[in-house]
């Protein structure tokens, strides 16, 4: 379900839990996946994960590369084909993926006749095109 995970520790946590000062011996892992894949990876790291109450935080992504961006939304799910979005061309366009306030994530697309192409990444949809003409 990510793209890409890095494993960082170990590291040392200071938390409260169940009424006392806690520190522990931890590993923190960041996985990178498309908004569309969050969900799915929170419910299975809930499933799997030993803790009662595992940290798992979504972070928006503000900015980046449009290499790696349009890559993190190609990445395919295990079992599953990559997200529709994928087949856009990513060399003959450029791509910019966005979070919006309430969660939704988005991709830009700009097409070579001066169009934009907005596509919601938990839908796989297009949200309708722009026209700068």
């Amino acid at each position: 379900m990510g793209a890409c995970a890095q494993i960082v520790g170990p590291i040392t946590s200071v938390y409260r839990w169940e009424g006392a000062v806690q520190t522990d011996q931890e590993w923190r892992i960041e996985i990178k996946t498309a908004s569309a894949r969050v969900a799915d990876l929170t419910d299975y790291i809930k499933e799997h994960h030993s803790y009662d109450v595992p940290e798992i935080i979504a972070v928006p992504i503000q900015g980046g590369s449009v290499d790696y961006l349009a890559w993190l939304v190609e990445v395919p799910a295990p079992g599953a084909g990559p997200l529709p979005v994928s087949s856009i061309d990513t060399r003959a366009h450029a791509v910019a993926a966005v979070t919006l306030p309430d969660g939704r994530g988005l991709l830009a697309t700009a097409g070579d006749k001066g169009t934009l192409e907005l596509w919601d990444v938990r839908t796989n949809e297009s949200m309708g095109e722009l026209s700068g003409r």
